[in-house]
């Protein structure tokens, strides 16, 4: 990566992506980068071992997780739910799809997911009311928002 930025974009995009049509737009974005910046995500990426943190879980979570992704098998799904004995709930969601962004390739597969998680939190369905009382709150509390998303904080 440091010292070929350019040719790891190139080799790195169109895998991640999956998505033939969706490779330029987010080569784009890449190259648009300072070269510092992917370099310093993956060391967080690759250095940082959070499997410690896994079983001090609590909340409901639906691990998503792309069949053909080539930086995350669906292996490290299933880990981490294995792993979550805390959680009130931990579902593992497979889409059948290939890259690392699904939003990018199987969107609307990604949307169903996304809303049956959301409906099921309003709804309060889960195994831990106290638990997913909270989890609703915080799903009204991004609604409320202007739709974006504060990546400072």
């Amino acid at each position: 990566m440091s010292s070929d930025f350019v040719a790891w974009v190139k080799g790195f995009v169109p895998n991640a992506v999956g998505d033939p049509a969706s490779v330029p737009p987010v080569e784009a974005s890449f190259l648009a980068m300072h070269p510092g910046v992917p370099l310093e995500v993956a060391r967080m990426i690759f250095l940082g071992d959070q499997r410690g943190v896994l079983g001090a879980v609590t909340a409901p979570c639906t691990i998503v997780q792309v069949a053909g992704d080539f930086a995350a098998p669906p292996s490290v799904a299933e880990y981490k739910k294995r792993w979550m004995t805390g959680a009130a709930a931990a579902d593992v969601v497979v889409l059948d799809s290939v890259g690392h962004f699904p939003q990018l390739v199987v969107p609307q597969q990604l949307l169903d997911v996304l809303e049956g998680v959301t409906l099921r939190l309003r709804r309060g369905g889960g195994d831990d009311d106290e638990h997913d009382g909270a989890a609703g709150e915080q799903v009204a509390e991004v609604e409320a928002a202007d739709g974006g998303i504060d990546v400072t904080a």
